[in-house]
């Protein structure tokens, strides 16, 4: 159960724009992955975030 779906559903149908960027998880609640910050699919969403700073930070410098 998300306590935040309806806002997030909302935000996602607002922000249907080319340059922006979600990436949504199946199956797991708002927050999830700092409440298990261990599970496989948190380091996952963890290297996600990290490889699309590195992209945006390196394009900034070129």
């Amino acid at each position: 159960m998300d306590p935040l779906y309806d806002e997030v559903v909302h935000f996602m149908e607002a922000a249907q724009r080319e340059d922006f960027i979600c990436k949504t998880v199946e199956g797991v609640p708002h927050g999830f992955d700092a409440m298990l910050p261990q599970e496989i699919i948190s380091e996952e969403i963890k290297a996600w975030k990290l490889q699309w700073m590195r992209e945006r930070l390196s394009c900034q410098h070129l």
